[in-house]
Order: C-alpha cells, then structure tokens, then sequence
C-alpha cells in the first residue's frame, strides 16, 4: 500500500516504447506457455547479515521441480553454496508420514488428506481410487506402469526421484517468524510449506478446487500434466473482528483454476493433522462469485476505512468458461472478507462481454491520506484500460473512479488496444500528485509468442493522476523508444 499526498490536476503521459508478439483472442489456460520463472526471494536484505537466497526451479519436460536454499556472499551478494534442496529433502521421507490436508468441496470441511473415504463424493470421482491418492502423497509402488515416472538422473548419472512439482509462476514468500518458513504452491497440486532452515516438508495444502486436474497429475499418458497451484502468494498481519492479530497468507491459482485460498499462518510450528487443518482459514472460487474467472492476479492484503481487513483482487481471466458457474466477461474488482472469505463487493467496469470478454489484472492499492487505510485501488485489463476504484467510506459509497470510465486507454501507434496484465506501481509526486507507472503485453498463449501471428507495439507509461473523479483527457504525451544497442568497453 502506498500513501499518497493527492496535488495537481491534470494526467500527463509518459511513453517508452517497444515491440513485442501479443495475441487478444482467447486463450486456454491449461495450455499457457510457462513464459517466465517465479523469483527468488531472500531472508534479509542486509546481506552482511547472513542472509539465505531461496531459489524455485522447474524442469517443464520430466514435471519436476525444486525449492532451493544458498548462502550468499557478504560482499559480492552471490550464492555461495547450498544449503539445502527441499526436493532431495522429500525424496528421503516415508510417503505415508507426510503431513497432507485438503477441503472437502460438499460442506467445506478441512480433513486429512490420507483416505480417499475422508473426502466428498465428487472428489473421490475425480481421483478415482486410493492408489492414486497414495501416488500424489509419493507412493513409488505403480510408477512407470499405471502412473507416470517421478524418477530421473542427475548430471552425474545419479538416479535421484522428485516428488515435488515444478514450481513455474508461483512466488515463495519466506516468513521470518520462530521458527521461519518458506510458502510456495507448486504444479504437483500442493502449497508447500517448508522449514527455512533445513527445507523438510513441515505439511501441504491440496485446495478443493483442483481436484479435475489431480489424476493427470498420476497420468503416464505422456501428455503434460496441467497447471494447479501456479498464482501469487502475499502474506501480512491483519486483526478480526474480536481485535486479535493473525499471519495470514493468501494465495491463487494462476492458470490452476479459478479460486483463492488463506492459511492463517500465525502458528508457524505446525506439529500435527489438527494443527494443519487449524491454519486453514478459507476458499473461495467462482462458485461463490461467478465473476472469478483464472486467478492470475496477484491479490492484495489492505485495511478499509471502516476498519475491515479484506483481500483485494481483479476478477481474472475467463470467468465466461461454461463450468455451470459462468460469468459475465466484463473485469471487475472483488473484495473479500479477509478473516471469513466472505464477499464483500463487486465493482464491476462494465468492460467485456461473453463475446469480447475481459478480465481485470493485479491491483495496486493507495492511500491518500496516510491514516493506514486504503482509498484508492489501481488495476489494468485485458482490453488495455487503466482502472482506479474509490474505496473510501462506507461499501455501499465505493465505486468506480472517472464516472464509470478508465483513467487510461493504452493504445499501440496502430489503434489497437495494449493488454494490462500486471499490476502498477505507485510514487508520489510533491508538486503534481500521485504517479502510476504500468507497462502492457501478455504472455497468455503460445499465439502471444508466436511471430506468425504478428508483432505488437507495448509500452511502459507514467500517470499523473490528481485523484477527482473528473478524469481529464491525456496531457501532452512524452514518447520515446527502446532500441537494442551493442556496447563495448
């Protein structure tokens, strides 16, 4: 959250410009191109004060990935040396000690995932038996004969075996509480959960609304197995209703599927089944708002001026999916209920339809007003509009900003819409106001790679916005271009 001081009065436009291949049709989430890598994040940003650098990694063709801890070098800042590997780490444990919970999606009930019995009717249909309930906890026995080969050889020959799934767009948030934790989702249907300082699998979460895709998880087909737990994670401290503090953390499905999910992670030290099914706080899918479409957006944590803490995220992509929960195709801004998973609003832009449809990207929340409670809420979309919401005062006074119009419409030399599937950032300007910085282009389907299929003009832009809800037409635009360049010392 940023605070802002709202000055000036008009929107001026900043321009860098590049090229690169997009695609507006359609596109099918299963089949998403990986595109780019989740980052790595570290313990402490002082790395004099020996902080540890935790590493994803993916291997797309055998469907198996890692999580990995490096020591970094004081002065240099590079990794030094491993610590440890959480996938080596759970190819050594017994299958059958492993700490697994999940929801029921009849009742909503938290049980252990262990017994296919223990789950609801629909989900024991989608996985099918127990053997492939034991094969996504790490049972070997039908390997390479009913289910797909978790084994592999490393670059020395090494016959090694990874029950941990690629971890391809899911971010690992590391949590520096006594002990400290590493959260990560990865594409074996899980969020792990991982002791930061020797990577054992303290448990796993399977979220309910994954369950379609867990026996292509075991599949020995051939085929990729499908995206599950690939979205963004954001963890922070917010108080309930009763005033007492809790961790949360909230994450998405990315092209998994459309829901979200919070752990209340303020007990880190997670001993037993009844302390794992304890951390689980809430779902919610588009069964409980048909306007959730693939959770891509990266949700946000923030406090209300009415003093409720909720869980901020656009709407997502392809709510129009025929699911028997089918939205309407237009971007839109849900705000949940961050203690019950309850929704609270929808602020619908009235941008897409079942024939064009949209969907709303990351959102990026202000506060204008430094009392600690958001105003305003930023967040692009697929048709290359920039959207600010006001969220300030009661819910029912909550709307969207400019009468109902974007602040901006980005737009290529040729006309065209420039997709916004990032969220923005926010800085404060003290002599014209608040300044939002955005870039446009998608990677959704391999057509936005694909060269065939034409090349597209994206920008990087810079907003002055002077927060009245009269939006002004565009000031006088600065353009400039990004151009390759060799450069030998």
């Amino acid at each position: 959250m940023e605070r802002i001081r709202p000055l000036g009065v008009s929107i001026a436009v900043y321009i860098l410009m590049f090229t690169t291949f997009v695609h507006a049709d359609a596109f099918d989430p299963t089949r998403q191109p990986a595109a780019f890598s989740a980052p790595v994040v570290l313990s402490d940003t002082g790395l004099g004060n020996g902080a540890t650098l935790f590493q994803p990694w993916a291997d797309l063709e055998n469907w198996r990935g890692d999580l990995r801890a490096f020591s970094l070098d004081a002065k240099t800042g590079q990794p030094a040396g491993l610590i440890w590997s959480a996938a080596q780490q759970l190819s050594t444990r017994d299958w059958h000690e492993r700490l697994i919970v999940t929801r029921r999606d009849d009742d909503g009930q938290a049980v252990a995932f262990a017994q296919i019995s223990d789950l609801s009717p629909a989900q024991q249909q989608s996985l099918g038996d127990q053997a492939t309930l034991d094969f996504l906890r790490g049972d070997r026995q039908l390997e390479g004969t009913r289910f797909r080969t978790r084994s592999y050889r490393d670059t020395r020959g090494s016959n090694l075996h990874s029950e941990l799934g690629p971890i391809i767009h899911a971010n690992p948030v590391y949590v520096g509480s006594h002990p400290a934790r590493v959260y990560v989702g990865a594409n074996d249907g899980m969020l792990h959960v991982f002791a930061a300082d020797d990577g054992h699998e303290i448990f796993a979460y399977v979220p309910s609304m994954i369950y379609q895709y867990l026996a292509a998880l075991a599949d020995n087909a051939g085929l990729p197995p499908p995206y599950s737990v690939d979205g963004a994670l954001v963890t922070g401290t917010v108080r309930f209703r009763d005033g007492t503090a809790h961790a949360l953390l909230v994450g998405a499905l990315g092209a998994g599927g459309q829901g979200l999910f919070a752990l209340d992670i303020s007990q880190p030290d997670v001993r037993d089944v009844a302390d794992a099914l304890h951390s689980l706080l809430w779902e919610f899918s588009d069964r409980d708002a048909a306007a959730l479409g693939y959770s891509y957006a990266a949700p946000q944590l923030a406090q209300l001026d009415d003093g409720r803490w909720v869980v901020l995220i656009g709407n997502g992509y392809n709510d129009t999916v025929d699911d028997g929960h089918a939205g309407t195709g237009s971007a839109q801004l849900l705000i949940i209920d961050a203690e019950t998973g309850d929704l609270i609003r929808r602020l619908d832009t009235y941008s897409g339809n079942t024939t064009e449809p949209n969907g709303l990207s990351s959102p990026r929340c202000a506060d204008s007003n430094a009392d600690g409670r958001i105003d305003v809420v930023y967040a692009g979309d697929l048709h290359g509009s920039l959207w600010r919401f006001d969220v300030r005062g009661d819910s029912h006074e909550w709307k969207v900003s400019c009468h109902g119009a974007p602040l901006f419409r980005a737009r290529d030399p040729a006309g065209r819409p420039q997709p916004i599937t990032t969220a923005p950032a926010i800085s404060t300007d003290t002599e014209q106001g608040l300044r939002v910085l955005f870039g446009t282009g998608r990677i959704l389907s391999a057509a936005d790679l694909d060269a065939a299929t034409g090349a597209q003009v994206q920008s990087l832009y810079g907003l002055r916005d002077h927060l009245g809800d009269t939006c002004p037409a565009p000031g006088t635009i600065l353009q400039q271009s990004i151009k390759a360049a060799d450069y030998h010392g």
